[in-house]
């Protein structure tokens, strides 16, 4: 299999951060590679590296192809796309993916590619990178799309990378089975380390016995002396065997932070918390939704699903009274104590510090902060950083900290995982499936909804349902549906994206030259083809 680029030894620092340690691996013809890491690991300044827009401060990428055809999706697509203001995140997502694909990379890199795409963008993504034939690198906190598309992954932590085989979930199996493994050899060899300590202790302890009896007058000074002699050579033997052992003995395995979420909430009932009769929101003349009615019980576990746009924060926001429904009746039951987590974590006072966030005076109550807080992730040296200085993952982690310590009966998290790194997502989950309120949840994370929700209320055609399954039940039951819009969505999308190549072609060509003509008849028929598709 043929060698496209390897790096070797890259080491980057920024300001007095080494971000990148000696990274060390290659890339052959085919692969499809999945890049992981905590938030600030530096996946995205090893892309950057790998596309030449930094260079490293030690190390190099060795190109084995030399003129090869790179496609390059960035993280942030806004900045490539300042002209299509009127499309969504996801439809910039797309639009540029098919500009990418257009050019015929033979290496596609992509960084968070499924930021901003809704479900059905999601499934049109992985049939995309799936029938690709050349080779792929992305970076993903998405589990689901890396178990679907990867075939290796490549772990950045603290600096070094560690390379897997297979998917994501392979990836977690096989990672926890080599942290096994060390831990045991660590453990036989701390064993090894403490019975050497204790035998030196002993013959230490010996050959001073035997010192001092060599000076007593009885005539056996000589034997003494002798034993006291073989015990120190002893050791200093065994002196070396430890020195040997810690030299080239194994590190303690580092465990990964483990960021424990406690929620105090009442426990389930099922008594109607939230009940819709008829409701009905527009917004000018479009309707977002119209004519629905559910209930949702006490301790019922709820995830909405849609396409973006269909209204679900919208209904959020009617729950909390920030709109108001134009028809029809939204009650939220007067027992309920709500905490809401929405997609924007940047509404904090940014002057404040961590720990002033809280307004916490009481001492107690402030210990128990700060235990909560480094359980989550945040150091003593964070306490009193200012929140202006967070990143988007450590704001929504202090968001959550914040729900933690107030009792609360219902949670409603918009995009909670947006921002979260792999592990800090799994954590969550493990806490959440715990928690014993309500739980409404809006997310594109699919293996976060398959996990905590039991049920749905799915926003389609302009009204919102009431499902009593859970999301792999209901994907299985419309996963053709789901394949139909994908493919009509990647249709209508590469139809229009060569009318704008065409239409720049035309506004370059001479009107009486032959390749305007061409230009304009093939402009002709990509319009009656739009026409047909829709």
């Amino acid at each position: 299999m043929k060698t496209i680029f390897a790096c070797d030894q890259i080491k980057m620092t920024i300001g007095d951060r080494v971000i990148l340690n000696g990274i060390s691996f290659q890339i052959n013809e085919g692969d499809c590679i999945g890049i992981v890491g905590d938030n600030g690991a530096g996946k995205t300044t090893l892309m950057k590296m790998i596309t030449k827009e930094l260079v490293p401060d030690a190390g190099r990428v060795i190109w084995h192809w030399k003129d090869i055809r790179i496609g390059y999706l960035r993280q942030s697509v806004e900045q490539e796309l300042e002209n299509w203001d009127q499309l969504s995140g996801g439809e910039r997502t797309k639009k540029r993916l098919i500009q990418i694909w257009e050019s015929s990379p033979q290496l596609l890199l992509l960084d968070e590619p499924t930021n901003h795409l809704d479900q059905a963008g999601v499934q049109w993504l992985i049939r995309e990178l799936n029938r690709f034939q050349g080779t792929i690198m992305l970076i993903s906190h998405d589990r689901y799309f890396l178990d679907q598309v990867v075939n290796r992954i490549i772990e950045i932590k603290r600096g070094e990378s560690e390379g897997y085989r297979g998917n994501y979930s392979q990836y977690r199996e096989e990672k926890n089975r080599r942290w096994e493994s060390l831990s045991h050899q660590y453990r036989e060899e701390e064993k090894e380390r403490m019975k050497i300590e204790r035998e030196i202790r002993q013959l230490r302890t010996w050959s001073a016995k035997g010192h001092r009896d060599s000076t007593k007058k009885d005539g056996l000074k000589e034997k003494y002396r002798t034993r006291a002699k073989k015990k120190d050579k002893r050791v200093k033997a065994q002196i070396y065997r430890l020195e040997k052992l810690k030299g080239q003995g194994l590190k303690k395995p580092v465990e990964e932070q483990k960021i424990s979420f406690e929620f105090a909430a009442e426990a389930r009932g099922g008594k109607r918390i939230i009940e819709a009769r008829d409701v009905t929101k527009r917004f000018g003349e479009k309707i977002i939704f119209k004519k629905s009615s559910f209930t949702i019980l006490s301790g019922e576990r709820i995830g909405l699903i849609g396409p973006n746009g269909c209204g679900k924060t919208t209904l959020i926001r009617s729950l909390l009274g920030e709109f108001d429904l134009d028809e029809g009746k939204l009650h939220l039951s007067p027992s309920a104590k709500a905490a809401v987590l929405h997609q924007d974590v940047l509404d904090l006072e940014e002057e404040k510090t961590v720990l002033g966030f809280f307004d916490s005076h009481d001492r107690e109550r402030r210990g128990k902060l700060q235990t909560l807080l480094t359980n989550m992730g945040f150091s003593k040296t964070m306490m009193n950083q200012k929140l202006g200085s967070l990143s988007l993952g450590e704001r929504t982690r202090l968001k959550v900290a914040e729900m933690i310590v107030k009792e609360n009966n219902l949670l409603i998290l918009d995009e909670p995982t947006n921002h979260l790194d792999l592990h800090s997502r799994e954590m969550l989950e493990k806490t959440l499936m715990i928690y014993t309120g309500t739980l409404i949840v809006v997310s594109h994370d699919r293996y976060f909804l398959e996990k905590l929700c039991e049920k749905l209320l799915v926003f389609e055609d302009g009204k919102i349902q009431k499902i009593e399954m859970n999301y792999r039940e209901y994907l299985a039951r419309t996963e053709k549906n789901v394949v139909r819009e994908g493919c009509e969505t990647e249709e209508s999308l590469r139809i229009e994206n060569q009318i704008a190549e065409v239409l720049s072609r035309l506004s370059l060509a001479k009107p009486e030259s032959e390749e305007y003509r061409a230009m304009d008849e093939a402009f002709q028929k990509l319009l009656r083809k739009k026409r047909e598709s829709i």
